[in-house]
């Protein structure tokens, strides 16, 4: 792929196709203070100019309406130690799609997406990736920013759109998904912290928070939202597994994805508030507060449901 002309005949041979998948590039891993300029070029030159040659070189052989799919990373969003290399590519790879993406002629569409770990990678990077074992077989497609209109506040809300998999279980940002009805019967009926709420008031908190479906197939059996600034502050409410479904691990893997998501990244404090479910989140960093003497709240009885 660093070879523009081996790319042209490769396409030469084959013709025209529908789409064109990438998940192959090196990089370095290593100490930053040992990092010689060569080894952190290593991965400018082959993961990153690698996968732009080939949307540079296969363009003219998609077919109209054709998609490219690339690969960044999840440490672009979470760094780790040896990894200042990799998370720099990540991130130039994800900001050359965005350029390229309003810019495609023919109706052609690119993505990236973000593997846990690749089997095939696993050998050589996955002593760098201790912890993230547990996720394997999820992967995040970061395809797009979209504007979700408040359900009657008005505002707009700019956030990225994200998906995780898991066998047959789907998590999803994509609100347009989300079974309201099901959300609610459970926050309404079940759930000890909101009884009685209306459905309306669920949906619009929904619309004025990062909020997450789990699915399995087209049912919806799970969720969680984030009310956030994305810059400073979150909290954390509303997650929940269907019973049915528990005991499967849902909730915990859906806690590790939500809490990657790259709007939530950053941030100076997440809160949350739970009377059961303290080893869950413990998993997760969260502890009781350092200082619980600052913490103060008003509570007010809904004026309706």
């Amino acid at each position: 792929m660093r070879d523009l002309a081996s790319i042209k005949r490769l396409f030469d041979a084959i013709g025209r196709v529908d789409a064109i998948i990438a998940t192959a590039g090196h990089v370095h891993f290593g100490p930053l203070v040992e990092m010689m300029p060569e080894q952190f070029r290593l991965g400018l030159d082959d993961k990153l100019m690698g996968q732009v040659n080939l949307v540079l070189g296969a363009r003219n052989y998609l077919n109209d309406g054709g998609s490219f799919t690339l690969t960044s990373g999840v440490i672009g969003d979470a760094p780790i130690l040896q990894g200042a290399s990799a998370a720099s590519v990540n991130v130039a790879i994800e900001g050359f799609v965005r350029g390229a993406a309003i810019e495609l002629p023919r109706g052609l569409r690119i993505n990236v997406t973000s593997p846990t770990m690749l089997e095939e990678a696993r050998e050589a990077f996955g002593p760098f990736f201790r912890g993230f074992e547990a996720a394997s077989g999820a992967w995040v497609a970061l395809a797009y920013s979209r504007s979700v209109e408040g359900a009657e506040s008005g505002r707009v809300i700019r956030c990225i759109e994200m998906q995780w998999t898991r066998d047959a279980y789907v998590l999803t940002t994509d609100i347009e998904r989300f079974q309201f009805d099901v959300v609610h019967r459970y926050l309404s009926e079940v759930a000890y912290w909101s009884p009685g709420i209306s459905r309306e008031k669920v949906e619009r908190a929904a619309r004025n928070s990062i909020a997450f479906g789990l699915f399995l197939c087209d049912a919806q059996i799970g969720y969680a939202r984030m009310i956030t600034d994305t810059a400073t502050f979150a909290y954390l409410a509303d997650v929940f597994v269907l019973p049915e479904q528990q005991g499967k691990g849902l909730g915990k893997w859906m806690m590790q994805c939500v809490m990657v998501h790259p709007d939530l990244q950053g941030l100076r404090r997440i809160m949350l508030v739970t009377s059961d479910a303290h080893g869950l989140y413990a998993l997760n960093g969260f502890a009781p507060p350092v200082h619980p003497e600052r913490i103060m709240e008003k509570v007010q009885p809904p004026s309706a449901p």
